[in-house]
């Protein structure tokens, strides 16, 4: 006869993987959450008036051109996720398979982020005039 008061438990690989998908998950929520603060109560509650004043501000007609700079740049560094594992779907391909670790990708991922980034805001007035 078994004995059925078999305890289990997790791995400390599995509760790592588990805190850390918390924590980028609580991360997500919190960017969410401040987006949306930003985006609408910047000024705070100001009692009968628009609330998306700012926002019809922002993109206003001069400021136009100035959104399109802002936003290439954030395209750019949005796509250039090449510090962790998780920025491709290629990178998880061949993550596990590979027998890469986390740090693997931080070290060539970084410098490489990095690169892209001083790239993007060197050639940004180019690409988008002022």
């Amino acid at each position: 006869m078994a004995d059925k008061t078999r305890t289990r438990s997790l791995s400390p690989a599995t509760r790592l993987n588990w805190l850390l998908d918390a924590a980028v998950f609580l991360g997500a929520v919190i960017a969410a959450l401040s987006g949306v603060y930003f985006l609408y109560f910047v000024s705070g509650y100001q009692g009968g008036r628009n609330p998306t004043y700012g926002i019809t501000l922002l993109f206003s007609r001069t400021t136009w051109d100035l959104i399109h700079a802002w936003a290439g740049v954030v395209m750019i560094a949005a796509s250039a996720g090449f510090a962790t594992p998780l920025g491709y779907q290629t990178h998880l391909m061949v993550y596990g398979p590979g027998g890469y670790r986390f740090s693997d990708f931080v070290k060539l991922g970084l410098p490489l982020d990095l690169i892209i980034m001083v790239i993007a805001v060197a050639l940004a007035p180019w690409a988008w005039p002022f």
